[in-house]
C-alpha cells in the first residue's frame, strides 16, 4: 500500500513536469524551424536577385 502511495505522489509530481518540459521543447523547435525557414526564403530570394553569370554574358 505505501509503494502505491509514493508511486502517486511521484507521477503526480513528475507528469506535469514532464508535460511542460515537452511544451517547452515542441515550441522552441517550432521556432527555431520557422526561423531557418524565414532565413532560407530570405537566401533564395538573394540568390534570385543576382544576376547569374548566363545573363552577365
Amino acid at each position: 500500500m505505501t509503494n502505491l502511495i509514493i508511486l502517486g505522489i511521484v507521477a503526480a509530481v513528475v507528469y506535469p513536469l514532464q508535460k511542460k518540459l515537452r511544451e517547452t521543447i515542441s515550441r522552441r523547435r517550432l521556432e527555431r524551424w520557422a526561423e531557418e525557414d524565414r532565413q532560407a526564403e530570405l537566401e533564395r530570394q538573394e540568390q534570385d536577385a543576382r544576376p547569374s553569370d548566363d545573363e552577365r554574358g
